[in-house]
């Protein structure tokens, strides 16, 4: 038996635990201002598709199901071309490089056509770079989008984070073992947070509890 999994050991903690303000903020997943899980409508609409279908269970080709591949693709190449679908002064979020959404970056020529969609929807272009580095290993070229939209003569909104490419965080391990063991917040030893779990209800408990451990 391989070794156990950090994130659901967080969890088994967590309902261990008897302190009516306790935090689990080690797994990733939807949940509402209750803290309680949340599945998303979409999700239940392709739950009830699918059933409905009668599909079977029988094991896929290595290459998987063709048809989801080529919907995969399409949803990705076609993710410029729906930029021209977007009401004019809306604000436009663009990852920089390493696509989260799509898994893939649109081409350099793509790039090339949205300053000019942008200006023509007057759009507020907001960009997200969280992996520059992680595309090619070059962070010049990973940072390319942002400087040609800003050579185009578009101001952009940049939202750097450098907690995947240098992992600088506020806390430290020993002060995670003391929040959980003072304050029954509970998160992952490498001080990875999901802000799923924080609520309006206990963001100001979650924030006094870290001015504790880190005055």
């Amino acid at each position: 038996m391989g070794p156990p999994d950090i994130f659901l050991g967080v969890t088994e903690a967590f309902k261990r635990d008897s302190n009516s303000k306790k935090m689990n903020l080690g797994v990733d997943a939807y949940r509402d201002d209750n803290g309680k899980p949340y599945v998303l409508p979409s999700v239940r609409k392709a739950k009830v598709q699918i059933t409905t279908k009668s599909l079977d269970k029988e094991y896929l080709p290595v290459g998987g199901l063709a048809e989801f591949c080529k919907a995969s693709a399409e949803l990705a190449l076609g993710a410029v071309k729906d930029l021209s679908k977007i009401p004019e002064q809306n604000v436009l979020l663009l990852y920089a490089c390493t696509h989260n959404s799509t898994g893939v970056d649109p081409h350099p020529e793509q790039w090339k056509e949205m300053p000019t969609l942008v200006k023509k929807k007057n759009l507020f272009d907001f960009f997200d770079m969280a992996y520059q580095g992680f595309t090619i290993g070059d962070g010049d070229k990973d940072a390319w989008t942002v400087c040609h939209f800003i050579k185009q003569g578009i101001n952009v909104c940049l939202y750097r984070s450098y907690a995947k490419s240098m992992g600088l965080h506020g806390l430290k391990p020993e002060q995670v073992d003391q929040l959980t063991k003072e304050f029954s917040i509970y998160m992952t030893k490498e001080v990875r947070i999901s802000v799923a779990g924080v609520t309006s209800g206990n963001v100001g408990y979650l924030a006094h509890t870290i001015h504790q451990v880190t005055k």
